[in-house]
């Protein structure tokens, strides 16, 4: 059933509108005079009073939230007078949804649905209401049937023709926010009207709330940067305090929102609607969806991905941020080394694709050192120093050396004392700013002359030139930022 018309979710926003919930569109006149007639019903102070204690005030500009949604969700889980609390507490918590009055509170107050829909139904005035009600839904049904085929069509193609069946009941009396429930393998989105964005928003928690435990890590680690914005979270209720969890629920509101609105179809401005609102990486989300368009299969790397770009975009404005602005000719990174919370993030991000891959980390000297050292220690191996020609103690026989000519057309040669590392030894190459390039390919090609392999580069700048362009493109050197 696509539109479902559920005579109990009726029954439940009447008695909202009746404690004073008014979050209908007021210029919809059939529905104002409709809310006005429910307004008006000789229903019973206790009924008023209980439908009251949805008024959380947690939010406010829905002052209903989030007691009225879970109630409208609840009626899809009474059959027969009987109330399946246990199957809708289920599908509760699964939407990381907290109660701010209490939980203990809020079961309590919720379990006495079946008693107060019983008085409801028993209501001739509501009753004739009702009626009227589907009079009005029948005349928009054709409408909303459109947009639902589209919106199920849609989730399809993400779900690789596996997608949960998504179908529509009306609530005439919310215009501005949109819930949802599911039961068994149907989604339903509860709204004034369905809208394909709105469907899909839906949908996708459920698909997001699959890797939470992910978000929770990234989000204990890094909070909310570059993911939105704390205050305006807070004031519209999706955070109610700076918890880990509640910081993972305002995430996975993000990747939800983005991911939305890019499989609706929607340009660019709706994604900065959503970063206004507080959801600033909203942008950022839907940029990397609309490159690597997963589908539910591989959703998973995609987070991941989204995760170590950000780390990465919020570790270049970290870096940029404490280079002095006055160095001549290159930039003076030691102040990078000297922040030591900004230089382990740097490492950490930097060593961890390669735990567990390589036997050595390799660099040249000499702030190389610095940072190949460090990484070396993060990846607990050990670590090859690669000297200027002519500054290890050795006969020429134990040592090998590899010419280059550097940026400034000079010159130059490295060396290696050739039992530091043996044939098939794993080597990661570092070095703390790439600009051309000639120097790491100088340690690739002598390296790669006494049998190691070489297993990919980092380094925590890295220019766009003929000789680096290469690595960049096809992935195999890590870094924080490129041509800054």
């Amino acid at each position: 059933m696509k539109v479902e018309k559920n005579r109990k979710l009726f029954f439940v926003l009447a008695g909202l509108v009746s404690s004073g919930a008014n979050a209908y569109d007021h210029n919809d006149t059939e529905v104002a005079a409709l809310a006005e007639r429910i307004v008006s019903l000789d229903i019973s102070i206790n009924i008023r009073t209980w439908f009251s204690h949805a008024r959380t005030g947690q939010v406010e500009v829905n002052p209903y939230w989030p007691r009225g949604s879970a109630l409208s969700a609840a009626c899809f889980f009474v059959e027969k007078g009987i109330f399946d609390i246990d199957t809708f507490f289920s599908f509760f918590e699964s939407t990381a949804i907290s109660d701010p009055i209490g939980i203990d509170d809020f079961r309590l107050w919720i379990s006495e649905l079946p008693k107060v829909l019983l008085y409801m139904e028993t209501q001739s005035d509501l009753q004739s209401l009702w009626d009227e009600y589907n009079r009005i839904v029948e005349k928009r049904m054709p409408k909303w049937i459109c947009v639902i085929d589209e919106a199920n069509k849609t989730a399809q193609r993400f779900y690789n023709d596996n997608a949960p069946e998504m179908s529509f009941s009306p609530n005439l009396f919310s215009a501005y926010s949109t819930d949802f429930v599911r039961t068994g393998n149907k989604i339903i989105t509860i709204a004034a009207e369905p809208d394909i964005e709105s469907m899909l928003h839906e949908t996708l928690h459920t698909i997001v709330a699959a890797y939470r435990d992910r978000i929770l890590t990234y989000s204990e680690k890094h909070g909310l940067i570059g993911f939105a914005d704390r205050d305006k979270m807070m004031e519209l209720g999706y955070m109610e305090d700076d918890s880990a969890s509640s910081i993972t629920h305002v995430i996975e509101e993000c990747f939800v929102r983005a991911i939305s609105v890019v499989l609706a179809g929607k340009n660019d401005e709706r994604l900065c609607v959503h970063a206004e609102f507080g959801c600033d990486g909203v942008p950022f989300i839907a940029s990397h969806f609309k490159k690597l368009y997963p589908t539910v299969n591989d959703f998973g790397a995609f987070v991941d991905t989204v995760f170590s770009d950000m780390i990465n975009d919020l570790l270049k404005k970290r870096v940029l941020a404490v280079i002095p602005k006055n160095s001549v000719g290159r930039y003076d990174l030691l102040p990078v080394f000297m922040d030591s919370k900004l230089f382990a993030d740097i490492v950490n991000y930097l060593a961890t694709p390669y735990i567990g891959k390589i036997d050595y980390v390799a660099a040249p000297e000499a702030i190389g050192w610095v940072l190949g050292s460090a990484m070396a220690r993060a990846l607990n191996v050990g670590f090859v120093p690669i000297r200027k020609i002519g500054n290890l103690p050795y006969p020429k026989d134990l040592l090998t050396s590899q010419d280059y000519v550097d940026y400034s057309n000079k010159a130059k040669a490295l060396e290696i004392k050739k039992d530091y590392v043996k044939p098939g030894d794993r080597i990661l190459i570092v070095d703390e700013w790439v600009e051309t390039g000639v120097s790491l390919h100088c340690c690739k090609n002598l390296l790669e002359k006494l049998g190691c392999t070489i297993v990919g580069l980092a380094t925590i700048g890295i220019d766009y030139q003929e000789g680096t362009k290469a690595w960049i493109d096809m992935g195999f050197i890590r870094y924080i930022g490129r041509d800054i």
